[in-house]
């Protein structure tokens, strides 16, 4: 996974490139299906899969909250709101071996101390969605989210 980072104000953009080992219809289904999202991304479910729908973040059992979706091409791109900020995933495909080169974006508006590990969090999420395509096991290694916390944080008080 490929990391690139630009401050912007208060804020910053965080970028990942990851390449996934499935093709981009089935690329694609781990983005826009409930089946899909929650495969690499437990908590997360579709509500109403269009411009102005919703993907649902359950972060209780009773609280479900709304991530507004703001960009949806098939296939291709899928942009959604994450609490005060937004996150896009753009997917192409990379015909020559079958795979899909999935680029997130993240762009926070104002960096927090919540921020750091918001993005570590993204990371293991892709880490996880990359584990799906290749059809292993997801994990979740705490040592690897400790360290890109503490990594973040420092990253984000420069």
């Amino acid at each position: 996974m490929q990391i690139e980072w630009a401050k912007n104000g208060a804020g910053v953009r965080y970028q990942a490139i990851v390449l996934l080992e499935t093709d981009l219809a089935a690329s694609w289904r781990l983005l826009s299906t409930t089946e899909g999202l929650r495969s690499w991304f437990p908590e997360l479910s579709v509500a109403e899969f269009k411009v102005g729908g919703s993907l649902a973040f359950n972060s209780t059992n009773t609280e479900q909250i709304a991530m507004p979706i703001y960009q949806l091409q098939q296939e291709s791109e899928l942009g959604f709101g994450w609490a005060r900020d937004r996150v896009h995933f753009a997917l192409s495909e990379e015909t020559r071996d079958g795979t899909t080169k999935l680029i997130f974006t993240e762009e926070v508006q104002n960096v927090t101390s919540h921020t750091p590990r918001d993005l570590a969090g993204w990371y293991m999420c892709l880490q996880r969605m990359q584990q799906v395509s290749r059809g292993e096991d997801t994990t979740f290694d705490q040592a690897l989210f400790d360290r890109l916390f503490e990594e973040y944080q420092a990253k984000l008080q420069k």
